[in-house]
């Protein structure tokens, strides 16, 4: 993930994991934000929009 977010892309993490030492060193490394996996549809697809538009994805509450 280094040198993606100089090259203009934004990187959402979509994991299964919800460790939050992961989730941090993903963020550390570039991620702009983390989405479970188990995230309903509507939530995954927000997070990505946001993402892409460069707006803060989020994490559903109780993630």
């Amino acid at each position: 993930m280094v040198g993606l977010g100089a090259r203009g892309w934004s990187v959402l993490l979509v994991s299964a994991t919800t460790e939050e030492r992961r989730i941090a060193a993903a963020i550390a490394a570039g991620a702009v934000g983390f989405v479970p996996k188990s995230a309903p549809l509507p939530e995954l697809l927000d997070a990505v929009f946001r993402a892409s538009s460069g707006r803060e994805p989020f994490a559903p509450a109780g993630a």
